[in-house]
């Protein structure tokens, strides 16, 4: 492999494990393979929650729209958007640092 040959802009999973085999670092490959599949489940629960917050504060303007009263849980789902500007906790020792895609 020619690195300039093969020069991407997007590090797939795939290639950095045929670069890791290659460089004989093979016993790496099962934890950033953990670590990797941990961060994607990670992303996708953040993603559906803030799908769910969102989901509900429409409910809760039309409700309000219509005439009817915000009730007390879809209150808090409002109070819980203001907190996803939140810096996110910083990965698990050991995780990359480089989100990779496949």
């Amino acid at each position: 492999l020619d690195p300039l040959k093969d020069s991407k802009a997007v590090v797939s999973t795939q290639s950095t494990g045929s670069a890791m085999e290659d460089m004989e670092f093979e016993t790496f490959l099962d934890p950033l393979k953990d670590s990797l599949e941990a961060f994607r489940s990670e992303q996708n629960e953040a993603k559906e929650r803030k799908a769910a917050k969102k989901r509900e504060k429409e409910a809760a303007e039309r409700a309000a729209g219509e005439g009817g009263t915000i009730e007390e849980g879809e209150e808090s789902a409002a109070e819980d958007e203001e907190e996803e500007g939140e810096p996110q906790e910083p990965p698990p020792p050991g995780s990359p640092d480089v989100q990779m895609v496949e």
